[in-house]
C-alpha cells in the first residue's frame, strides 16, 4: 500500500542526469522568484493596507478579490497543467507548439468574454455587489492578466527565466506604488487599480516574450485542435472548480454568511500568509511537473509511486520546520502584519498552518502523481467531492464559529482530500 510499504524504497532512478538536473534547478529558481512576485511581494503591503484602510474596507477589497478569483479560474481552465504537459511533449515540433499556443489563447479569450458577462449579471442582480460595482470592475484586471500571462508555455519549454525578471520587477513596482498612493480608507478602489495594473503589465510583457522574442508564431486556431485541447483540459478544469470551492470560496462564503467585512479581513490575513509561505515550497513541484510528465510516460505505476514517495520524504523535514516556526512565532507575525496582536487572526493562522503540510502532500499526490499517471478523472472527482464538502461545512461552521469556522473548514477539507487521494493511489497499485 502507498504508506504501509517499507520506507526504505527500492532503488529507483530518481536522480536526474546532469543536464536535466541543471534544467530543473534553473526552473526551480525562476519559479521561486515568480511565486515571490505573485504572492510574497504583495504580502509586504498587507500591514500597511490593514492599518490605512481599516478592517472593514480591507475586508471588502479581499472579498472582491475572492469573487474575481472565480473568473481567474474559469479563464485559466486548467491549461497551466494540460497545456504545460502538451508543450513539454511537443516542444521540438514548432508547428504543433504554435497550434497548441493559438488554440489555448483563443479559448482563454472566449472564456474572458463569458466571465465579463457573468460578472455583470451578478454585480447588477444583487445589492451586496451593486453598491460597490466599481470595485469589482477595477478588480477584473486580474482576469485580463491571467489571460495574457502564458505561464504554461514557459513551464512547458522549461525556460521560466525569460519572464521571471520582468514579472518580479512589475510586481515590485506596483506594490511599492501602494505606499505612495493610498493614504485613507477612501482609497480602497485605488488599490484595486494598482493591483490589476500590475497583473496586466506582467501579462503583457510575458505574452510579448513568448510571441516575439522566442521567434514564436501565432496562427488562426482550427476547430479540431481547439476541441482536442478542451477535451484534454475538461477534467482538470472541473478539478480546479473543486479546488476553488475550498480555497477561493471559503472567504467568499464567510462574507456572504456573516455579512461582516472585518471577519473576511481577519481570515484573509491568516489565509494569505499561510498560502504565501506554502508557495515557498510549490516551485519545487512546479519545476518537477514537466520533467515527471516525460518520465512517467510509459512507466510502471509502482515505479512512479516510488518517485512520489521519495519526493515526499525529502519535503517532510522542510514542511515540519515551516509549521513549527509558524506556530512558535504566530503572535509576532500577526503583530508585524496588522500592527496589533489580534486574537482572531492568531487563532485562524495557527489552525490554517496545518495546510502547509497537508496541502503540499496533496499537490504531490494529485498533480505530480495522479495527473501524470493518467488518473485525471479520479483526481477530478475527489477534488470536486472535497470542494462540495467545504461549501457545506463552511456554511454551517461560519454561521456558528465565524472566521474560526472558515479556518477549520479549509483544514478539514484538505485532510479529506489527502485521504481520498491516497485511497485512489492504493487502488491503482493493487490493480497494476
Amino acid at each position: 500500500m502507498f504508506f504501509t510499504e517499507n520506507l526504505m524504497f527500492k532503488k529507483t532512478n530518481f536522480f536526474f542526469k546532469e543536464k536535466e538536473k541543471k534544467q530543473v534547478f534553473s526552473n526551480f529558481i525562476s519559479l521561486s522568484f515568480m511565486q515571490a512576485a505573485n504572492y510574497l511581494i504583495p504580502l509586504v503591503a498587507i500591514p500597511y493596507l490593514v492599518r490605512v484602510l481599516g478592517d472593514d474596507r480591507f475586508g471588502l477589497v479581499m472579498f472582491a478579490q475572492a469573487f474575481i478569483q472565480y473568473f481567474v479560474i474559469l479563464v485559466d481552465f486548467g491549461f497551466e497543467l494540460t497545456a504545460t504537459r502538451e508543450i513539454s511533449i511537443h516542444r521540438n515540433d514548432r508547428k504543433k507548439v504554435t497550434e497548441i499556443f493559438s488554440s489555448v489563447m483563443y479559448v482563454k479569450f472566449v472564456l474572458l468574454l463569458v466571465s465579463f458577462l457573468i460578472m455583470n449579471i451578478v454585480v447588477f442582480s444583487f445589492g451586496q455587489f451593486s453598491k460597490e460595482w466599481q470595485l469589482y470592475y477595477l478588480s477584473f484586471g486580474l482576469v485580463i492578466g491571467q489571460l495574457l500571462f502564458p505561464v504554461w508555455y514557459f513551464q512547458g519549454i522549461e525556460k521560466m527565466k525569460y519572464i521571471m525578471f520582468f514579472n518580479v520587477l512589475a510586481k515590485t513596482i506596483f506594490t511599492v506604488l501602494i505606499f505612495f498612493t493610498i493614504f485613507t480608507p477612501a482609497d480602497y478602489r485605488l488599490y484595486a487599480i494598482i493591483n490589476s495594473s500590475g497583473f496586466i503589465f506582467a501579462g503583457l510583457v510575458a505574452f510579448f516574450v513568448a510571441l516575439y522574442l522566442n521567434n514564436f508564431g501565432f496562427t488562426k486556431p482550427q476547430k479540431n485542435p481547439i476541441k482536442e485541447i478542451i477535451l484534454k483540459t475538461r477534467d482538470v478544469f472541473i478539478s480546479n472548480v473543486g479546488i476553488s470551492l475550498y480555497m477561493t470560496s471559503t472567504s467568499f462564503i464567510l462574507g456572504i454568511v456573516t455579512g461582516r467585512n472585518d471577519l473576511v479581513g481577519f481570515y484573509t490575513v491568516a489565509e494569505k500568509t499561510i498560502r504565501g509561505i506554502r508557495y515557498v515550497v510549490s516551485p519545487i513541484t512546479q519545476a518537477l511537473y514537466p520533467y515527471l510528465s516525460k518520465r512517467f510516460a510509459g512507466q510502471k505505476t509502482k515505479d512512479s509511486v516510488s518517485v512520489l514517495k521519495k519526493l515526499m520524504l525529502y519535503l517532510t523535514p522542510m514542511l515540519l520546520l515551516l509549521v513549527a516556526g509558524l506556530l512558535i512565532f504566530t503572535e509576532k507575525i500577526v503583530l508585524l502584519l496588522t500592527g496589533s496582536v489580534n486574537p482572531s487572526i492568531i487563532l485562524d493562522m495557527r489552525v490554517i498552518s496545518v495546510i502547509l503540510f497537508i496541502g503540499t502532500y496533496n499537490n504531490v499526490l494529485g498533480v505530480l502523481g495522479m495527473l501524470n499517471m493518467g488518473m485525471e478523472k479520479q483526481f477530478r472527482n475527489e477534488v470536486l467531492r472535497s470542494g462540495l464538502f467545504n461549501v457545506v461545512f463552511c456554511l454551517a461552521a461560519s454561521h456558528f464559529l465565524l472566521d474560526l469556522g472558515a479556518s477549520l473548514s479549509v483544514v478539514a477539507t484538505e485532510l479529506l482530500l489527502m485521504l481520498l487521494l491516497i485511497k485512489n493511489l492504493n487502488k491503482k497499485l493493487r490493480n497494476a
